[in-house]
């Protein structure tokens, strides 16, 4: 609450603890999904080694807390995190 102008705000915090991510085989797609309250969090993506300079941030990521990702049988290995901010 501002007491000078009266106006109450709600503001929605971001949980930036390490969490668990999950996953599962929805069809030819893989669901990924992380607590709702780390959404603001990025999914990033790698097809390489566990260099750390290969990462990208996964599309609209940072709007969500699930994820259904088409499967690629050309890609070898893929790998997932979260980071934040």
């Amino acid at each position: 609450f501002d007491s000078s102008s009266g106006v109450l705000s709600v503001v929605q915090t971001v949980a930036t603890n390490p969490t668990n991510v999950s996953y599962s085989l929805v069809g030819d797609q893989i669901q990924i999904a992380w607590p709702a309250d780390h959404t603001g969090w990025r999914l990033q993506s790698q097809t390489n080694g566990l260099s750390p300079t290969n990462w990208f941030d996964v599309p609209d990521s940072t709007a969500t807390n699930r994820l259904n990702i088409p499967l690629d049988v050309n890609q070898g290995s893929v790998f997932y995190r979260m980071v934040y901010p």
